[in-house]
């Protein structure tokens, strides 16, 4: 007599279906796990390639600039802060230079128009003498150096020779160390100082109206006759008027150093994209100016 095959146990189909169950969890884990590296390989080269381009169209804006500013007496771009339009790589550019005569060089200021100049910008008396104090006493340690400066005009150098000048300051971010100072004030304060002059004082044809406000001894009256003699290039008479009636340290000169104010416009760009440079000028026609900053607007 022949028995019958005996058959599996019950529980081993379950069994098998399990191990089938996990097989296909973990192959759908291992397939959704591709497909979200693939999506955030894909994003992160597009975000690359947008930074990319951001920053060729900056470097773009700025060469612009510099050109603007070695043309021709008749063409040259005004170093005042007015707005130049250029189109570069299908993409809207907008454009202002400035002179960094034209700030309040905290390496330079006397201490009284630096005083005044804060409490006016900062909106409060305790909050500017701390940052006066600050800057008075990092100065005085830099004139303890043997390789300090016998006086404030640095204008014999060569432009090349000024990236290595021995100041208090080479940066206004080194603003940040004053206590309660954060990158909001320092954004606004970057709109009226500077660390780039020349050193013989503020030039009153390119310097910021908001600067002007915040000066002692200019009048409401003197700012508005300033702002109407730029629009013809005839800034003397007035300025001399400036000079005679206040104790701020004042230069016509302009140059050699420029802060450059780019925003990067256009298709693909929610909204405009900013940054500032400060270049300086050289007489070199090989290479035309050296990048003394760099930084997006608000950094």
């Amino acid at each position: 007599m022949i028995s019958p095959p005996s058959s599996r146990p019950s529980n081993q189909d379950g069994v098998v279906l399990i191990s089938v169950l996990w097989i296909v969890v973990v192959m759908s884990l291992l397939i959704s796990t591709f497909g979200a590296s693939v999506r955030t390989a894909v994003a992160i080269n597009h975000t690359e390639r947008a930074l990319a381009q951001v920053e060729a169209l900056s470097d773009a804006g700025i060469e612009l600039a510099v050109s603007g500013l070695l043309a021709p007496p008749a063409s040259r771009w005004q170093a005042d802060g007015r707005v130049y339009k250029e189109r570069f790589g299908g993409a809207r550019l907008s454009l202002q230079v400035h002179d960094a005569n034209g700030f309040l060089d905290i390496n330079y200021a006397t201490g009284e128009t630096l005083l005044a100049v804060l409490e006016g910008a900062m909106n409060s008396r305790g909050a500017a003498r701390a940052i006066h104090d600050f800057i008075l006493q990092r100065r005085q340690a830099i004139k303890a150096r043997p390789d300090a400066p016998t006086n404030q005009d640095d204008t014999t150098r060569e432009p090349s020779d000024r990236l290595h000048k021995p100041v208090a300051f080479q940066d206004l971010s080194e603003l940040l160390a004053v206590p309660g100072m954060t990158a909001a004030k320092l954004t606004r304060l970057a709109r009226i100082l500077t660390v780039h002059s020349a050193g013989k004082g503020i030039n009153l044809a390119t310097a910021p109206i908001e600067l002007l406000r915040l000066l002692p001894q200019i009048s409401s009256q003197q700012i508005n006759q300033m702002i109407e003699a730029r629009k013809t290039a005839t800034t003397d008479t007035i300025a001399a008027s400036i000079v005679s009636s206040s104790q701020t340290r004042f230069t016509r000169d302009e140059g050699p150093a420029y802060k450059i104010a780019v925003a990067v416009a256009g298709k693909g760009f929610a909204k405009p994209i900013k940054a500032t440079a400060t270049i300086l000028i050289n007489n070199d026609a090989s290479s035309p100016y050296f990048g003394l900053s760099w930084r997006p607007v608000g950094d």
